[in-house]
């Protein structure tokens, strides 16, 4: 019983970092905003559609932006699926990204 219990969380932490390592850029990048409420609305347009977006916040030049993504992906297969939902919801110019 204690080899199995080793064997258990060995095997389940070595299962995580595959899918999260599967791929380089497993999100899709819907856009990003300077203000809010277009973020917001953007995520809320995407689930309108089945789709769950994240807003991320961000910075650059001392400005706060918002980026909407959805993923992350497990496989590329996925994250074909993903992007071709995206952009039949009206996101043409939705691309993959890293994170």
């Amino acid at each position: 019983t204690p080899i199995a219990a080793q064997k258990a969380p060995a095997s389940k932490p070595a299962a995580a970092p595959k899918a999260a390592s599967s791929l380089d850029k497993p999100f899709i990048q819907i856009g990003i905003f300077s203000v809010q409420a277009n973020a917001n609305r953007t995520k809320e347009m995407l689930a309108s559609q089945g789709v769950i977006g994240t807003i991320k916040t961000g910075e650059s030049a001392g400005k706060t932006f918002w980026r909407v993504v959805v993923g992350p992906a497990t496989n590329a297969s996925e994250r074909k699926t993903l992007l071709a939902k995206v952009k039949k919801a009206g996101f043409t110019d939705a691309y993959a990204v890293t994170h």
